[in-house]
């Protein structure tokens, strides 16, 4: 027979815990690079039409603005692709 004391309490984990933290990664992961290559062109378009002499991170033109939009694209659909995988997962 055993015993508790107050400071004791049974923790119960539920058994979808790590699908649902092995679905936010991998909606992660896919957001992240999805929004890296579209942030690449998006960004590379932008700078090589309109912001040719826009300078980022010691360059210039297309490359400092994609350079500037993949980080964007990686950061923002990163965590919309997080935010999706569990919003799908709560379902």
């Amino acid at each position: 027979m055993s015993m508790k004391t107050e400071s004791q309490h049974e923790v119960v984990v539920s058994p979808r815990t790590g699908a649902r933290a092995a679905s936010a990664v991998v909606g992660g992961l896919l957001g992240t690079v999805l929004g890296l290559l579209l942030g690449f062109v998006v960004g590379a378009n932008i700078g090589g039409n309109w912001f040719t002499s826009f300078s980022f991170a010691g360059q210039r033109g297309y490359e400092a603005t994609s350079l500037l939009g993949g980080v964007v694209g990686a950061v923002l659909f990163g965590a919309i692709g997080v935010w999706i995988a569990r919003r799908r997962r709560n379902r």
